[in-house]
């Protein structure tokens, strides 16, 4: 659920969280599939690295960029194939919603959601021994074929 000064904005949330998810983003998505927000997550803050593109989005979409404390810093409403929207001010997180959204954001409004279970947020060290055992058992298992 996504919330703005704490009243329920829409129920379903969907996650960017890797550099796959962003750049798809709603590419190719049906709007009439398109009933949730997508909250993208960015390593880290900026203005070139929030920027947003509408290719091969076939409908319009309300943008919300935030800061690191989900403070709304921009909101633009983006038409299909808008090669480039870049938020006025840096940002670390995105929200793209159905355009009729669009009236019920503005600057300033403080908005959470309920954090994805069953996300890795944190990285694993492997070592590089680990790494170079697997690729040559591969090799092998290659030759072997």
């Amino acid at each position: 659920m996504l919330k703005v000064n704490g009243k329920k904005l829409i129920s379903k949330v969907k996650f960017a969280n890797n550099t796959l998810e962003r750049m798809k983003g709603l590419m190719f998505e049906n709007e009439k599939k398109f009933d949730y927000a997508l909250v993208f997550s960015f390593p880290k803050k900026g203005r070139v690295e929030t920027s947003l593109h509408m290719m091969f989005v076939f409908f319009p979409i309300t943008a919300v960029f935030l800061d690191e404390n989900k403070i709304v810093t921009d909101v633009a409403l983006l038409t299909p194939f808008t090669p480039n929207y870049t938020p006025k001010s840096p940002s670390k997180f995105v929200i793209e919603l159905p355009a009729i959204y669009s009236k019920n954001i503005k600057i300033k409004d403080k908005v959470e959601w309920d954090e994805p279970k069953g996300i890795i947020t944190k990285a694993v060290k492997v070592p590089l021994n680990k790494i170079k055992n697997t690729t040559l058992l591969l090799k092998r298992r290659k030759e072997s074929l």
